[in-house]
């Protein structure tokens, strides 16, 4: 299986914020109300359809801050997507944000990935203002959703759109490579006109 024809998903986020649950709701259409601690990371592949064009996508769902650290380094750097959870019924998860959006920045390379904040369990007394994570991603220039993969509220709405925009622009990718290729292919050696002039044409 060719990864390159994948849309390879990191999800990250503090212990306990949805992660997993999030990933099962839009893979399953499910929830589990048991509680399994993810260990370092787990990958999750399964096949999807986005607007009627049949696609490959690979989770890497990790666990909290602390051991997900483990999983820098190519892990981040061949990813297409980001997502950041932010539990909205912790106030601490809020603070989190910034600090995965800039491990983000140091570690995906040249890349230039989707990264999407979901404020997750909005099922929950919810303590974070949702004008704050608003400001947060629109100042910052990422994706917002406020989700709950207990209810499934948003879930699919959001990896549909991140999804979305990643075959968009995988595609353009594509193209470029193919529009380049072709320049160089249909190039013309150099001729000598009548009159002693050489000629290029590409």
């Amino acid at each position: 299986m060719a990864m390159k024809n994948i849309h390879q998903v990191l999800v990250v986020g503090d212990l306990e914020c949805g992660k997993t649950s999030l990933i099962k709701r839009f893979k399953e259409d499910s929830f589990d109300e048991t509680y399994t601690p993810t260990r370092l990371f787990n990958w999750v592949p399964f096949s999807t359809t986005v607007d009627e064009e049949s696609i490959r996508v690979a989770f890497m769902d990790t666990s909290g801050k602390g051991d997900f650290e483990h999983t820098t380094g190519n892990h981040w750097r061949a990813k297409d997507i980001f997502l950041i959870v932010c539990d909205i019924s912790k106030m601490e998860s809020l603070e989190s944000l910034a600090e995965f959006l800039k491990d983000i920045n140091d570690l995906s390379g040249q890349k230039e990935p989707v990264v999407v904040v979901s404020g997750n369990k909005s099922d929950l007394a919810v303590v974070i203002n949702e004008k704050e994570i608003e400001d947060f991603a629109s100042d910052v220039n990422v994706l917002y959703f406020e989700t709950s993969a207990k209810t499934g509220k948003n879930v699919k709405e959001m990896f549909t759109t991140v999804l979305r925009k990643s075959i968009k622009t995988k595609n353009f990718s594509k193209n470029m490579e193919t529009g380049n290729k072709l320049r160089t292919d249909n190039r013309i050696s150099p001729t000598t006109d009548s009159n002693g002039c050489s000629c290029v044409l590409s």
